[in-house]
């Protein structure tokens, strides 16, 4: 079977920095710089919490160092 129309949910297994990250990709592909604008998050903890989104397989990386939430 098919599963369509099934809205995004958001994964378990992310930590509250992983969280806000999704939510601001949610709006769109950003950079680490306007991550870290729109999320508060420090460049460390919020490049820290990217990779593990990156690793975690939803979020991609785009040339230019711009990232975007994978849709499943």
């Amino acid at each position: 079977s098919v599963e369509e129309d099934i809205p995004p949910v958001m994964p378990d297994n992310l930590d509250a920095n992983e969280k806000l990250i999704v939510e601001a990709l949610s709006q769109g592909s950003m950079s680490l710089d306007e991550i870290t604008q729109r999320t508060d998050l420090n460049a460390g903890v919020a490049a820290g919490a990217m990779t593990m989104l990156v690793l975690k397989g939803l979020v991609a990386q785009k040339p230019g160092n711009v990232f975007v939430l994978k849709r499943r």
